[in-house]
């Protein structure tokens, strides 16, 4: 069982030559309805016919078995959009039988798991079972059995993790959650539609995504209210752990188009999607966002079982799939067989349910409700004639749809772990950077902070954890498109107290690589650009950046993004290498009003290149102010005094000319000999830019091909890193090389990965 919640969107690849006993452990497990035989299309094309030896056999004449295959792929993407659990059972020797049903199945937000039915059977056992089905059409010539199970044996590493026939109801069961002691209160949110100001009221209201707080999204974050990319910005990106979103039938929506999935054209759909392409973020960013969402929730908490779908499901349903474990009282609910449409739509009359619709009217709550279970949902409140009844909907049901897009407003549940339940709404207004200043933000005209807020490549969002403190970062459309200025520049994990204006903590301006622009275009640009100038180069690591400054009287270490789980990492370790030494650093970096950044290398979130065991690299010293300012002494006196590595400074020339030029080709040679990945290079009056060696370029290419192809997406031959992905494909194998414990989901260690290709 899954803890915490079902993955439900699971397809099943059976594997294995006739007679190996795919059928029967499907009919033994009660899996029948869930399965499609391509046989069984077959029977349904043709009539029986006798063969020579007089035994039946079936016809494929005038195209059948072309019609067969169509038919088969109607039929599985069919249930795949209606998120069912789905066994395909055919013998599936090798992935180019199933590829295609598996990439389908990912877009549509599947997981995709291969049971390998054939096993250690040995030829003779199969063809001994296979003798026993002669004189029934199931029968096949020894030679079909031989070559089929030759051809499983023979396909090598699966991409696709191997499971059993025990895991199907396990990977979609959802077992209850006992939240107590763990949380103060528990916060049920309503369906949001696009509505980004009032769902900001609702994070403003507890004081910010609040860490004592479990907040659940029942579902429908987009769709018909003025501002989906906002809904993205109030989030967070990430969002935070204790945020958690259940799938709506609009986020499913969303989902089938951005897959590109047939019959994908719901208008509020693809402008909620424009929206939010439009403020920088990517197909990439809403697939990982779509990917976080759950089918739905099961908790305990304040001594009840809670159970939050997006629509809410009849109680002979919930009666028939439920148990309760006799040792800890926690329930769990088998949804093997609920398709994830049912739980978007909600139980509905026999009639809606066979037309695909939902049934609106407030009568269906009462037959929601269950005397030990309260369920929670949005989605459905009244019909158009009846308009929404009250939040309270029946006896243990609670229904949070009220409509907030047109007029109405967000309807949030608050549970206390007391007991004591609230009722709260929210209207929606505009989420704009003037209103919002209202609040404490610093609005001089000319301020660093009224800047931040006015340019539309900039995203401002508050610091968790630390009120009045806001980190300002470029929009992802700044990096796609290269819209940069001065303001987009200083936009790069900096970090204001917003009512002052003054800076608290910062990181680098942006600056760029060598050949991208706005940066310099070759190593001869560098040089022109700053002849007569000291000219340094300093080893790039490859890792991910911290920030540590006091803020507050406190010594903080943040992300570009501010408190984030990197963030909290780099804290971990740096506290670890600090020892007793953490008020003295704090008192350091107070004094001078600086900010250190540091290139966090761990193993948990393994790179390009393999910098060895976990350490924190210490790169510079950063003046708290708007203009960036290294401050060289500093950052020796505190690499000296606790012992960081911390990368020297390599002096090419006091006064750069034109025969530095090859001093930096030298340089970069160099790196490509190391196959590190690269070094920064200081020029000119205080500017900075990157060169990339090739190795750690090419590495990087591969990453994103492989990522591709795990993700179920097209990767095209002869793209830059290419001739890596061919070595993969050949000999690599990615389940040896899963991170343990990683921080991000299924993160492989691409080092290790590359070192045996």
């Amino acid at each position: 069982m899954t803890k915490g919640g079902a993955r439900m969107r699971t397809l099943f690849i059976l594997r294995g030559a006739p007679g190996s006993g795919k059928s029967t452990l499907i009919r033994h497990h009660r899996l029948s309805e869930l399965a499609l035989g391509l046989d069984d299309f077959r029977r349904l094309y043709s009539t029986p016919f006798t063969d020579l030896d007089g035994q039946p056999t079936l016809s494929m004449a005038y195209g059948a078995e072309r019609k067969v295959v169509a038919a088969y792929k109607d039929a599985v993407e069919t249930r795949l959009q209606m998120g069912a659990t789905l066994l395909l059972d055919a013998t599936n020797p090798n992935r180019r039988s199933w590829g295609a049903y598996a990439e389908f199945a990912e877009r549509c937000g599947y997981t995709v798991h291969v049971i390998n039915v054939q096993g250690d059977l040995d030829d003779d056992e199969l063809l001994a079972r296979n003798a026993t089905r002669r004189g029934t059409i199931d029968y096949v010539t020894p030679q079909a059995v031989t070559s089929i199970a030759a051809k499983v044996r023979g396909a090598g590493a699966l991409r696709e993790p191997v499971v059993g026939f025990e895991d199907v109801r396990r990977l979609n069961t959802l077992v209850e959650r006992d939240l107590t002691g763990v949380y103060d209160r528990l916060v049920l949110i309503g369906d949001v539609q696009s509505c980004a100001g009032a769902l900001d009221k609702v994070r403003r209201h507890y004081g910010g995504w609040a860490s004592d707080t479990l907040f659940v999204l029942t579902g429908d974050l987009f769709d018909r209210g003025p501002d989906a990319a906002g809904v993205l910005d109030v989030l967070g990106e990430p969002v935070p752990d204790n945020v958690v979103l259940v799938e709506g039938n609009h986020d499913e929506h969303l989902r089938h188009v951005v897959g590109g999935l047939p019959g994908a054209r719901w208008s509020h759909t693809r402008t909620s999607l424009e929206q939010i392409l439009a403020s920088g973020r990517t197909k990439r960013d809403v697939t990982d966002l779509l990917g976080r969402m759950r089918p739905a929730l099961a908790l305990r908490f304040a001594g009840r079982s809670w159970l939050v779908t997006h629509a809410g499901l009849d109680a002979v349903t919930l009666e028939r799939v439920m148990s309760v474990d006799e040792a800890t009282g926690l329930r769990s609910y088998d949804l093997t067989t609920v398709p994830m449409r049912q739980l978007l739509l909600g139980s509905s009359s026999r009639e809606q349910t066979y037309l695909g619709r939902s049934d609106y009217d407030r009568d269906v709550e009462a037959l929601l409700s269950h005397a030990e279970v309260v369920q929670v949902h949005g989605h459905r409140n009244g019909t158009r004639d009846q308009g929404p009844g009250p939040e309270r909907a029946a006896p243990n049901v609670v229904t949070l749809e009220h409509g907030v897009e047109n007029g109405g407003h967000l309807s949030v549940l608050e549970v206390r772990a007391d007991g004591v339940e609230t009722i709260l709404t929210f209207t929606d207004e505009p989420l704009a950077g003037g209103e919002r200043a209202q609040g404490g933000w610093c609005t001089e005209p000319g301020s660093l902070m009224a800047r931040m807020v006015a340019h539309p490549e900039v995203r401002i969002r508050d610091v968790e954890g630390l009120p009045g403190v806001v980190a300002c970062n470029f929009t992802r459309r700044a990096f796609v498109k290269g819209v940069w200025d001065e303001t987009s520049c200083k936009a790069r994990g900096l970090f204001l107290q917003a009512r002052s204006s003054r800076v608290v903590a910062r990181g680098y301006d942006k600056f760029f690589n060598l050949g991208q622009a706005p940066g310099p275009a070759d190593l001869g640009a560098v040089v022109r650009a700053g002849e007569g100038m000291p000219l340094t180069v300093r080893r790039k690591w490859n890792g991910f950046l911290a920030i540590v400054a006091v803020v507050d009287g406190s010594l903080r270490v943040l992300s570009k993004a501010g408190v984030t789980p990197y963030a909290q990492l780099a804290h971990e370790m740096l506290l670890a290498h600090l020892g007793p030494g953490e008020e003295e650093l704090a008192g350091l970096l107070e004094e001078a009003g600086a900010s250190l950044t540091f290139e966090v290398i761990s193993r948990r979130d393994p790179h390009i290149v393999d910098e060895g065991e976990d350490k924190v690299v210490l790169l510079d010293a950063v003046r708290n102010q708007e203009q960036m300012e290294l401050i060289e002494p500093l950052r020796l006196e505190v690499a000296e005094r606790f012992g960081f590595i911390s990368p020297q400074v390599e002096v090419i020339s006091q006064a750069a000319g034109r025969e530095d030029v090859e001093a930096l080709a030298a340089r970069a040679r160099a790196s490509e000999e190391a196959r590190d990945e690269g070094f920064v290079i200081s020029y000119g009056q205080g500017l900075m830019t990157k060169y990339k060696s090739r190795y750690y370029s090419e590495v990087k290419a591969f990453r994103a091909l492989l990522e591709r192809s795990l993700a179920g997406r097209e990767v095209r031959p002869g793209s830059r890193g290419w001739s890596l992905y061919e070595r993969y494909l050949d000999h690599g194998e990615t389940s040896e090389f899963l991170v343990p414990d990683p921080m991000r989901p299924g993160a492989v260690d691409i080092p290790a990965l590359v070192r045996s290709l």
